[in-house]
């Protein structure tokens, strides 16, 4: 009693389109209000329960969000920067001990970078091939296949060449 519907203030809640993919929801968000021109690309082998979910790893980077997919495609700082052997780590000031590894254990780099075409434009393709060498003999290739999908979704693929294939 006393309670018109003319008199109840009027809610409005904002709604995001969304969509469940590959055990993620993903939330389309615009800051000019346009709609989702794009969705995520499904992955088969999470929908068949081949790659299950093990744990995550996370990592604190004080960059610009831009920064992350446009060092991808700087594909030319991979063997100055990831040159030597991956556990040490990326090094910038190199220690004696560093320097002495790296003559006889290294990486080599190799890739390929490339944005795709309309109507797909929001993606890149990157074709990474390296190789362990150890006195300059390769000892495992592995290779990754890398989709950047908009400026945070990355579906990477490695492949390990060593006693057989392994993704």
């Amino acid at each position: 009693p006393g309670l018109e519907c003319s008199n109840l203030p009027k809610v409005q809640i904002k709604v995001w389109e969304c969509v469940e993919e590959n055990g993620f929801i993903f939330v389309w968000h615009h800051s000019e209000g346009e709609e989702a021109n794009w969705f995520p690309i499904q992955i088969p082998e999470i929908r068949q329960s081949k790659l299950v979910y093990r744990g995550r790893a996370e990592h604190i980077v004080k960059c610009h969000l831009q920064e992350i997919p446009e060092n991808g495609a700087d594909v030319q700082h991979l063997n100055e920067l990831h040159e030597g052997p991956e556990f040490l780590g990326t090094v910038v000031n190199r220690s004696k001990f560093y320097n002495f590894v790296i003559k006889f254990l290294r990486y080599d780099w190799r890739a390929n970078w490339q944005p795709c075409p309309a109507p797909d434009q929001h993606i890149a393709r990157l074709d990474l091939r390296s190789t362990y060498s150890l006195f300059g003999y390769p000892l495992m290739p592995f290779s990754l296949d890398v989709l950047q999908i908009g400026p945070a979704n990355v579906h990477l693929k490695l492949t390990i060449h060593f006693l057989g294939e392994m993704n």
